[in-house]
């Protein structure tokens, strides 16, 4: 009498581990699908170092600094004017009123002032409530309120 062979053979072996190879893989996106999304609201610190970083190369070398409502802006060295506003929850660049650059994100408000001895100071108030305030020196004499 003759047995059956019920057992794999290669193919169907390598076919099996295949299809295993992909649902491992597929696995971890799967995975993130389903999970809830987790919002980062908070403002970094290197974020906002950046931010006082570019703001204070500018200032220092501007001509002038005038502050206009809730807006600060910078007339740089080629008469072009830099405008440094709030937009929505971040903070944006213009240059001459045109597109905007993404300065810092994730803010509840900034405020810009003009105090005495040509000091700007700059307070910028994170969502959660984090506060990071910065000052710096204009070089030259020109500024308005």
């Amino acid at each position: 009498m003759i047995r059956e062979n019920k057992g794999f053979t290669l193919i169907e072996t390598m076919l099996s581990l295949f299809l295993l190879s992909i649902v491992i893989f597929l696995f971890p996106l799967i995975f993130s699908f389903f999970s809830p999304i987790k919002s980062n609201d908070k403002l970094s610190l290197k974020e906002v170092e950046l931010f006082y970083m570019q703001i204070s190369r500018e200032i220092h070398g501007a001509k002038s600094v005038r502050i206009d409502g809730e807006k600060l802006f910078v007339r740089l060295k080629t008469d072009e004017e830099a405008s440094y506003e709030q937009y929505n929850n971040l903070i944006r660049r213009r240059l001459q009123n045109t597109g905007h650059e993404v300065l810092l994100q994730n803010i509840h408000s900034v405020k810009f002032n003009i105090l005495k001895h040509n000091l700007i100071s700059i307070k910028v108030t994170g969502k959660n409530g984090e506060i990071y305030k910065r000052k710096f020196v204009l070089m030259s004499e020109e500024h308005e309120k």
